[in-house]
């Protein structure tokens, strides 16, 4: 199968990636500066695109081929994150579909740090958003962690929505 892991330099899509690789899959790996890929041992190994969701003809020469999507990109800086995310969801889901892609796996984003029990409406009206529109017309799972973390990384809790 060939899959596009739109966020590969993330801390999911960096172990992702050779995950895919080892089950037999071609992977392209997105990066908003390609030169990052060479930081990752695999990067010999599947083909670089760059990529800013912002930018919809970038999002379809990412999703172009591909049999699968895994959208992995979320950006929490800015004063409209939401906006932004689901403005790049859409644009993913937007190249998805124009490609043909059978199948889009979306990774729910995380609210940033806010007081406990106090997730705002525009983080969860986001959070829905997004989800829907990078789903859009294709056979989908959407994945929403409670918390993520990485090496080095504050825990952030996701917005239940």
């Amino acid at each position: 199968m060939r899959v596009t892991v739109m966020g590969a330099g993330g801390y999911i899509g960096s172990r992702l990636v050779p995950v895919l690789l080892a089950d037999g899959h071609e992977v392209t790996a997105t990066f908003t500066d390609p030169a990052r890929a060479r930081r990752f041992p695999w990067a010999g190994a599947v083909r670089v695109a760059g990529l800013d969701v912002a930018d919809r003809a970038a999002a379809r020469d990412a999703a172009a081929g591909a049999d699968a999507l895994v959208y992995l990109v979320h950006g929490l800086a800015g004063p409209d994150f939401t906006t932004a995310d689901r403005e790049g969801a859409y644009n993913a889901a937007h190249a998805a579909v124009r490609a043909r892609v059978g199948r889009i796996v979306y990774l729910g984003g995380l609210v940033p740090d806010v007081p406990e029990g106090t997730c705002h409406r525009t983080c969860a009206r986001g959070s829905r958003s997004s989800r829907s529109s990078a789903t859009a017309g294709c056979r989908r799972g959407h994945c929403a962690p409670r918390w993520s973390s990485g090496p080095g990384r504050r825990r952030s809790r996701s917005c239940a929505s």
